[in-house]
């Protein structure tokens, strides 16, 4: 199961890759405090909700 996560400018997530979607789509996303989400050049992209990319073998 994917926790969705609402995504909130005041309080946004770390630095990092996640999956994001804005209802219609979900995509493969970089997050950077400086530029917001992007994907595949595109930056500033509509993010509504994003999730941690959790994949067996990423556990420490």
């Amino acid at each position: 199961m994917i926790n969705w996560i609402t995504f909130d400018p005041e309080n946004p997530p770390e630095d990092g890759i996640y999956f994001a979607s804005n209802g219609e789509w979900v995509e493969k996303c970089e997050y950077r405090k400086a530029n917001g989400f992007w994907t595949k050049g595109e930056y500033g992209v509509d993010v509504t909700h994003y999730a941690e990319i959790n994949l067996p073998g990423d556990a420490p």
